[in-house]
């Protein structure tokens, strides 16, 4: 009778174990579903980051860089400095500045810019070191940009600080 009770001992643990086990990898499958349903910019994505150039009293012609559409770009904010964007793809192109405030405890919603099909250029900023800026780790100080739809590949960015600030 002990062996016989012993040995069900042994089969409802590890039954018990494999639930845990079957939960576990279930837990893990949803938690990557999640991840790829909400999209880049919450995974730990390599940014691509972007040089910024000063506007001083003379002026300056911006050089601008193609954007990654992939893993997205990154770069270095002091509250004055603006982006200039453009496109001449004949679909539109989203641009997605991903902010890092909350307000009463509610995240605030990223910035979406959109560039029309054709020939199109837009200047945003200048963005607020307290809205977008990442507030620790390596990338403190930077900002994030993601970009989207099918025109996204043919989007260049210079990032414009000015001079003076």
């Amino acid at each position: 009778m002990g062996a016989v009770s012993g040995t069900r001992r042994t089969e409802k643990r590890d039954m018990k174990k494999a639930k845990q086990i079957h939960s576990w990898k279930a837990f893990r499958c949803r938690l990557l579903l999640l991840v790829v349903a909400i999209g880049a910019p919450f995974c730990l994505a390599a940014y691509t980051e972007l040089s910024v150039q000063t506007a001083d009293k003379a002026g300056i012609v911006p050089t601008r860089s193609e954007c990654d559409a992939t893993n997205g770009n990154k770069f270095l904010n002091d509250g004055q400095t603006f982006l200039l964007l453009a496109t001449d793809s004949s679909d539109t192109a989203t641009v997605t500045l991903i902010t890092q405030a909350t307000y009463n405890g509610y995240a605030v919603a990223d910035q979406i810019t959109t560039l029309t099909a054709g020939a199109s250029e837009l200047v945003v900023g200048p963005l607020a070191q307290s809205t977008f800026n990442v507030t620790s780790g390596a990338d403190e100080g930077y900002v994030y940009l993601t970009f989207g739809d099918d025109g996204a590949a043919s989007v260049t960015v210079a990032v414009i600080k000015l001079w003076g600030q």
